[in-house]
């Protein structure tokens, strides 16, 4: 109630500030995801409920029995359809493309079309056929002018024959080399092009498929499902072509590299004097099986680069760059599916069999193998230091870190090495396979333990061959691509795919269609909602015509859309036991309601709201008591607005900088449009503020989820997925509420949102912190969606600027510390009679004291004191000097500086430098991101834009700029905070 309360807020202002105009051919969409009623649904809302009288009562018997019907039949011809098109794409794929090719405006003056010859004065083919004569279609262009007055050139397939006056648009493709031609691919894929309606409806027509007549029997039934049928088998069918095609034209790309790859690898090789393998590449593929017969000969040859190029003569990958493999193509809609799905157990099965079969000689290998070249052949398996600043350790490493802690226990006897490390491993697969296993029983999947049995498997297969490779490349060769196609690195992912969710679509509401959204008032605030559909043809709905102002109780109304874009209201009857009809009673919440029924300024009754479609889908959920997946019924219905607001007058004048961190998800500053503090707030004291934080609860309950994570991990080996749902329905929540409060704000105080430009990301923070779960740019999604269904665009209220040091810059004396000021610090180091001393900004600091600060890998605190290290460092180097220490120990000592004298002693805490000035880290950087988004608009940055494009500039110089604009404002503008 509280979130309709402030989004009717919001939109009060926006019509007070603004007027309404109304929307265009389709207004601003808006879908909303309701459950079905069912008998267990019910159940266990009454047992939530204190009033279990306003539940509606949930779906009967004969509605389900008929939805299911309906289903299956849907399932049935959606199939039958696509079945047709995979067969026509099996024999002239080209021609289909040709034919499912989107259009050229029918406005074209085709007299003004200019023919594309090549250097023969002929006709340029496109490499199409026209799908009316199956004649090559010719390349046309046609030069024109667009409204800004910019030249432009279109490109049209056309057939020569004069009564096939079909254009096709065309996209041409720019050669990498000079010696290559210009080639064209379809610009669009239109789902119209195929004619279904013709195809598929007509009665006279001999198409084997003619669903239509087939579901319900009626024209009239046939309506809303058919031609949402129609909509959804072309749609499928057209995102399939673009896609092979994408496909097509990004394998002519990659095998121009491996050609000259391979080239390069053959010179590499006879440099060297090694035999390079007599393996010619195919020829581009047009099937799944040139594909996979083109990516075995390419591992072929990227299994000898490694063995004789990479490992043997340490050439570089970049100096002998292996060939690239190509991607497959996609899956026919529905058609394919079966037969692409992978069992993975099978996959399983054949992976241990591979590993018991080598068991022996991989024993007497590693057994049998001297020490430094045991060492050397233990390089794969150990983690680099860059590996190991990862949140997550392979099975290959983890697998290395326990080869080497046994050796340390057996000694050089390798044969007890072998053994005990094999039995470890098989205690973790079978535990593994036994909590895979018992997921599946309760029909759930848990995917990220089969990626960990995946793994395991895959690196004490890897342990196992790794003799062959000396011994016998060709059965080590033979061993690696079995590996690799069970594994799914030639055609995908090894996981079974799951079961589609079952779909049916609805393409409108109207009194022709026999298909409404209707309701009942029951009293004030209690409503019962329905989607019905009339199935068969004895299903009977009667509509009749009312005044708006008709609506009363206990009766049931909808609203029908009229092609003039009218709303008329309707009153709809109906026997709750026709057989013929399915009646889907909707859990609609009161939440909902108020959304979108009894909405003061939008909803169904006032016309502001029209239906536009929907679709009755059944999925599985999952079950947190049982632990199994249950089938659930749910309707989305899709509202359009029929009007919007006029954003010309909407010009905010404040600024609220918004910065996003760690602990806090949103932290806001709000200012004046000078970037001066507004305390229009209030803090939890009462006393104004011009700071608030959003979402603070939040990094708590991300804390317990992950707890309880790791405690489901230790004892069941992985992951259930009762805790990866909440972890997602957590951060989910987190973005639509902090992107509502944030919208609150902005239309309240008349303020612009100023966002930092994350393009970057958050690639330094680990994947244990609620960093890697907020999805921040999700929340400026909510909020351009949010914007856009009131008709307003991003723009009104959203703005970017640059996040550089935002937050290492002081509001009250504008100091920036770098990463060029530590370089300084250190180069001023030096040791006195009274101890370490070094200049900071112009003053001298003592350097003492302990540092405190948390080690990730070991997972504890760490307490150092700098005075002891540095002189310890002193000691190793033999001198004082600190120009003359080796890179490793002034690096060791430039880290050491950097943590006693941070400017953010713990994560929440500033502190300057320069001024001693401390405040909350936060709070200070949303207010700079304020005052940077000013800051791009000043004079400074203007001049300094100018002269980086001379190249006059560097980072220091940037620094300068804006320290000299911040401080200047701080001096004329702003008030330092003490």
């Amino acid at each position: 109630m509280q979130e309709i309360k402030r989004i009717n807020k919001i939109r009060r202002r926006l019509v007070k500030d603004s007027n309404t105009k109304k929307a265009g051919k389709t207004g601003p969409m808006k879908t909303l995801l309701v459950r079905v009623m069912t008998p267990d649904l019910r159940e266990r809302l009454e047992n939530l409920r204190k009033k279990p009288e306003n539940i509606p009562q949930p779906i009967s018997n004969t509605s389900r029995a008929n939805l299911n019907k309906l289903l299956t039949d849907y399932t049935e011809m959606k199939k039958a359809i696509l079945h047709v098109y995979w067969e026509e794409f099996q024999k002239d794929p080209v021609g289909l493309m040709s034919r499912v090719a989107q259009p050229a405006p029918k406005n074209i003056d085709q007299r003004k079309l200019i023919p594309v010859k090549d250097g023969n004065e002929r006709l340029t083919s496109s490499g199409f056929a026209c799908s009316q004569c199956c004649q090559p279609l010719y390349v046309y262009k046609l030069e024109q002018v667009n409204d800004k007055g910019k030249p432009h050139t279109n490109y049209f397939g056309r057939c020569n024959v004069s009564e096939h006056e079909r254009l096709i648009l065309l996209s041409p493709h720019k050669p990498e080399a000079n010696d290559e031609l210009v080639t064209y691919s379809l610009g669009k894929f239109g789902q119209r092009a195929l004619d279904f309606y013709s195809i598929h409806v007509t009665r006279e027509s001999n198409h084997p498929v003619k669903p239509l007549e087939q579901i319900g029997g009626n024209s009239c039934a046939s309506g809303p499902v058919g031609k949402a049928l129609s909509d959804a088998c072309m749609g499928a069918v057209a995102s399939f072509l673009t896609k092979y095609q994408d496909i097509i034209l990004e394998h002519q790309k990659v095998i121009k590299k491996n050609e000259k790859r391979l080239a390069n690898l053959k010179d590499i090789a006879s440099a060297n004097g090694l035999a390079f393998p007599k393996i010619t590449l195919p020829p581009q593929p047009h099937t799944k099986e040139g594909i996979e017969a083109y990516n075995n000969v390419v591992a072929q040859i990227v299994i000898w680069v490694n063995l004789n190029l990479w490992q043997k003569l340490k050439i570089g990958r970049d100096e002998a760059k292996p060939l690239q493999r190509l991607k497959g193509f996609p899956s026919f809609p529905l058609v394919e599916r079966q037969a692409n799905e992978v069992d993975w157990w099978d996959m399983v099965c054949n992976v241990k069999k591979l590993i018991n079969e080598k068991k022996e000689d991989g024993k007497v290998f590693w057994q049998n193998l001297a020490g430094y070249k045991r060492q050397e052949a233990l390089l794969p398996y150990l983690s680099s230091e860059e590996d190991r600043k990862k949140g997550k350790k392979f099975a290959r490493y983890q697998f290395g870190d326990l080869l080497l802690h046994l050796e340390k226990k057996h000694g050089e006897d390798w044969g007890k090495v072998y053994d005990e490390a094999w039995e470890r491993i098989d205690k973790k697969v079978e535990g593994l396979s036994k909590h895979i296993k018992l997921e599946e029983e309760r029909r759930s999947e848990d995917a990220q333990s089969k990626a960990a049995l995946t793994d395991w498997l895959r690196a004490k297969a890897s342990f196992v061959i790794e003799g062959l490779k000396e011994a016998d490349k060709d059965e080590f060769c033979r061993c690696e691509l079995k590996l690799q196609k069970w594994y799914g690195d030639l055609r995908g992912k090894p996981f079974a795919i799951e079961a589609e969710n079952s779909i049916l679509d609805i393409s409108g509401f109207s009194k022709q269609y026999n298909c409404a959204f209707i309701w009942q008032k029951d009293g004030v605030k209690k409503l019962n909602l329905y989607l019905i559909i009339n199935y068969f043809k004895g299903g009977k709905l009667r509509f009749k015509k009312i005044k708006p102002e008709a609506f009363e109780a206990n009766r049931f109304y909808t609203v029908i859309n009229k092609k003039s874009g009218e709303i008329v209201p309707m009153e709809v009857n109906f026997n709750f036991d026709d057989p013929n009809l399915i009646i889907l009673p909707l859990a609609f919440g009161k939440r909902q309601g108020r959304e979108f029924i009894w909405n003061d300024l939008l909803s169904l009754e006032t016309g502001s709201l029209k239906l536009a479609n929907g679709r009755v889908i059944e999925k599985t959920l999952y079950n947190r008591r049982t632990r199994q997946d249950e089938p659930a019924l749910f309707v989305a219905l899709t509202f359009e607005r029929r009007e919007v607001l006029d954003s010309s007058n909407i010009k905010p004048m404040n600024l609220i900088g918004i910065d996003r961190g760690e602990n806090i998800p949103a932290v806001i500053a709000l200012t004046d449009p000078e970037g001066c503090p507004l305390s229009r707030f209030k803090d939890s004291l009462g006393n104004p503020t011009h700071i608030l934080r959003i979402g603070e609860s939040y990094k708590e309950k991300q804390r317990t989820i992950q707890a309880a994570k790791e405690v489901e991990q230790r004892r069941a080996g992985g992951y259930s997925r009762k805790y990866a749902s909440k972890a997602k329905n957590l951060a989910d929540d987190m973005v639509r509420n902090t992107a509502r409060d944030l919208l609150y704000y902005a239309v309240t105080q008349d303020a612009m949102l100023i966002f930092e430009n994350l393009s970057r990301g958050f690639g330094r923070q680990g994947k244990r912190t609620f960093m890697a779960e907020r999805q921040y740019t999700r929340m400026e999604d909510w909020l351009t969606a949010k914007l856009a269904y009131e008709g307003l665009p991003s723009k009104t209220y959203l703005s970017k600027t640059l996040a550089q040091y935002t937050s290492k810059t002081c509001s009250n004396c504008g100091f920036t510390i770098t990463s060029a000021d530590y370089d300084r610090v250190l180069e001023k180091l030096k040791k006195t009679a009274t101890g370490w001393m070094t200049t900071i900004n112009g003053k001298e600091l003592k350097v003492e004291g302990q540092i405190t600060y948390y080690n990730r890998y070991k997972r504890q605190n760490v307490v150092k004191d700098l005075s002891v290290e540095l002189d310890r460092l002193s000691e190793e180097s033999v001198n004082n000097d600190i120009s003359s220490w080796t890179k490793g120990r002034s690096g060791e000592a430039l880290s050491l500086l950097k943590k006693r004298f941070s400017h953010r002693p713990v994560q929440e805490k500033f502190v300057c430098l320069n001024c001693g000035f401390e405040t909350h880290a936060d709070e200070q950087a949303a207010l700079n991101i304020a005052r940077s988004w000013l800051f791009l608009r000043s004079q400074e940055y203007k001049k300094y834009q100018t002269n980086k494009t001379t190249g006059n500039t560097d980072k220091r110089a940037f620094v300068e700029t804006w320290q000299s604009f911040y401080r200047k404002k701080l001096k004329e503008v702003w008030k330092p905070a003490v």
